[in-house]
């Protein structure tokens, strides 16, 4: 499967009104590489278009377009960019803090929420779902709200 592309799905940029974030978090190789193909909506229930591109992995709503959140990576020093033996290094993510396309929430919750994304999404493996302020019994419906199908184990870029 081809990785995604800025052009594959209409979307918007990220707002001016921002929060910055710092992030710490490893990822190996072959993770790289997954998480550099991005996610292609499929069907209405894919919530996420994404896609790597200037060594950030771009979080944009399927429906809405908006782009809510930008991940972005760099190598550790002495690291090489031969494949193999790259890693990376999730080191911040800028947020959309524009209230009227997305609800910021406190930095640990979206910093959680970056980390689920990217394991669920891109990387196809089974992630605890964030803590979050939701009414008890609500977490499903916002679950599904955020991942879709991906919930169920039935992803876009697994068929």
């Amino acid at each position: 499967m081809p990785a995604a592309l800025q052009s594959d799905w209409k979307n918007h940029v990220l707002p001016a009104k921002r929060v910055e974030l710092s992030l710490n978090h490893t990822f190996i190789h072959s993770e790289m590489d997954s998480i550099r193909n991005g996610v292609i909506p499929g069907q209405m229930e894919d919530k996420l278009f994404i896609y790597f591109a200037d060594d950030a992995l771009h979080l944009h709503r399927n429906w809405t377009r908006f782009c809510i959140y930008i991940a972005r990576f760099d190598q550790p020093a002495g690291s090489t960019r031969t494949p193999g033996e790259q890693s990376w290094q999730l080191i911040s993510a800028v947020i959309n803090a524009d209230e009227a396309q997305h609800i910021l929430e406190e930095p640990r919750y979206e910093a959680s929420m970056i980390y689920f994304l990217i394991d669920v999404l891109p990387l196809l493996r089974p992630s605890a779902y964030p803590e979050s302020k939701a009414e008890p019994g609500t977490q499903p419906i916002e679950m599904w709200s955020i991942v879709g199908r991906a919930m169920r184990g039935e992803h876009p870029n697994a068929e």
